[in-house]
Parts: structure tokens; C-alpha cells; sequence
């Protein structure tokens, strides 16, 4: 066990610090940069995901395929987000690599704690899972009914403008806080990191009692969340150019959140047989169906 977080947390610090070094050497990739880069963080995490299948067997590497696929899904999503904050904001495109750089340290600090949290529960209650699995029930019925996340931050921001003494302009090195007239001031660009985490935060409600639905496992539930946070960043810049292929996977989503809520609500009294197999059966459906609408569809979003 000890050797499994050991090889997990040298790859981590391993792959943030190639993915800080190539954000500040292409702070905007091309399309095509990006997608190379998006392709490279998938293979790297299907050889970890590989590691995890000779190391621990087929129960814990299926459901580790099961993670990641959902919470990459989940991630592009939340990526969408971003997309609007960053728009909203008007943020120049120079510095987006940065805010997305943080947005990923504090995304991958959030998902450990929430996951070491949410695995305490479930050892300790096992009325847990039910209620998460209600939880996602509720929230993919939701999101079926075409009522999303309100995860913009605007709430925030207008709360932050309000006791935060901020310039007025983005600093053209990208600094978080700035001095003038001798007053220590924040940047607009401090304001986006901080909506940036906030999503997060919001999204982690819905991705955290998502894979504990596919595996009880605190290393499975955590690593393959951290795999799909890594490549986000290439993601974004891919996403950019790609938005008319993901017009339906917010529909996709709902699917596999509301399937999954009801198999944890109904675990109490029915097992399902090979579970972890169907689970990946389901989720690689429903979001190859989504995916498959959205390039069919010809009409604008």
C-alpha cells in the first residue's frame, strides 16, 4: 500500500512540474499543439492505469479505467466553465495558462482531501453511499432537465470586488497583486484563480461521490482523479477549438451521474454481478453517445 502512494506521488510531482514547464514555454499552444500534448497525458495515464491492473488485479484496474474516463468527462465540463469565466473576465490569452496552471495545484489539493474525507465515510457509514447515490440521482436528473451548475462565480466576484482592494487592469507580467501609491493591490487575475477554485469546488460535489459509486478504494478513487486533472490544461487549449464535439456532453453526463446514483442507492439490497465491468460499459456508452449527437448534430448550439 505504501508502495502503491509512493509511486503515485513521484508521478505527480513529476508530471505537474513537465506540465508547469511546457505551460510556461507554450503559454498559447496551437490546436494541434494541444492536442498532441492532451493525447500524451492519456497515454500516460492508460500506463498507470496499467500499472494499477498488474499490480492490483482486474476488480481495482477496471474500476480504475471506470474513474478516470467519468471524472475526464466530468473535467471537460468544468472546462466549459472556465471557458466562460475566462470570457467573462476578459482575461488576456497570455495569462490563462497561468490561472489554469493554479487551477490545477489547487484542483488536485482539493480532490485529496475530498476523497480522503469521502473514503473516512464510507468506512465508518455506510449510509453514505446511498445518500451520495441520491445525490447524483438528483443532480443527472437535473442536468436532464437542462439546469446547470451555477458555477460562474459571480456571486463571489462580486463579493471579493466588494472587500478586496483591486486595480482596475490586468498586469502585464501577470502578477497577482500589484503596489501602487504605496497600496498593496490585487489583480484581476488573483479574482479569476480564485472563481477558477471555486468551480472546482463545486464540480468536486458531484466527481467525488461519482467514483466512489466505481470503487470504494481511496488510492483508485484518488489517482484516477489526479490523472484526469493533470492534462487539463492541454485540454483547455484543445477544447477551444473542438467546442462543437462536446455541444451534448453535459447530456451524456447527466446519463452516467443519474446511472451511477441509482446503482449506489440500490446497492443495499441488489448486487449487481461484475459490476466494475458494467460500470465502464456504461459510462464509455453513454459519453461516446454524446460525443457521436454532438458531431452529428448540424444545428448551432
Amino acid at each position: 500500500m505504501a508502495l502503491d502512494w509512493s509511486v503515485l506521488a513521484a508521478c505527480l510531482v513529476l508530471f505537474m512540474a513537465v506540465d508547469l514547464w511546457l505551460s510556461a514555454r507554450t503559454p498559447q499552444p496551437t490546436l494541434k499543439s494541444a492536442l498532441r500534448q492532451a493525447a500524451v497525458w492519456v497515454l500516460l495515464a492508460a500506463g498507470f492505469g496499467a500499472w494499477v491492473l498488474w499490480r492490483r488485479g482486474p476488480t481495482d484496474g477496471v474500476a480504475w479505467a471506470s474513474g478516470y474516463l467519468l471524472e475526464l468527462s466530468l473535467s471537460v465540463d468544468n472546462l466549459f466553465v472556465f471557458l466562460l469565466i475566462f470570457q467573462a473576465q476578459a482575461v488576456p490569452v497570455a495569462q490563462r495558462r497561468k490561472a489554469l496552471a493554479w487551477g490545477v495545484i489547487g484542483d488536485m489539493a482539493m480532490r485529496l482531501v475530498c476523497v480522503g474525507l469521502g473514503a473516512t465515510l464510507v468506512a465508518k457509514a455506510a449510509w453514505v453511499l446511498p445518500l451520495f447515490g441520491a445525490f447524483l440521482l438528483f443532480t443527472g436528473l437535473r442536468l436532464l432537465r437542462g439546469q446547470e451548475h451555477d458555477a460562474h462565480g459571480e456571486g463571489l466576484r462580486k463579493a471579493l470586488e466588494k472587500r478586496l482592494p483591486m486595480t482596475g487592469t490586468y498586469d502585464p507580467q501577470g502578477a497577482f497583486w500589484v503596489r501602487q501609491g504605496g497600496r498593496l493591490l490585487a489583480t484581476p487575475l488573483l479574482l479569476v484563480v480564485l472563481m477558477v477554485e471555486a468551480s472546482d469546488l463545486l464540480f468536486a460535489t458531484d466527481s467525488i461521490p461519482a467514483v466512489f459509486g466505481v470503487t470504494h478504494d481511496a488510492f483508485v478513487a484518488f489517482s484516477s482523479n489526479a490523472f484526469a486533472v493533470l492534462g487539463l490544461r492541454a485540454l483547455y487549449f484543445a477544447l477551444e477549438g473542438l467546442l462543437p464535439l462536446f455541444k451534448h456532453l453535459n447530456k451524456g453526463l447527466a446519463v452516467v451521474l443519474a446511472l451511477i446514483g441509482a446503482k449506489m442507492v440500490a446497492a443495499p439490497w441488489m448486487e449487481l454481478p461484475h459490476a466494475e465491468i458494467w460500470t465502464l460499459v456504461c459510462v464509455a456508452a453513454a459519453l461516446g453517445a454524446s460525443v457521436l449527437w454532438s458531431i452529428l448534430d448540424k444545428e448551432p448550439s
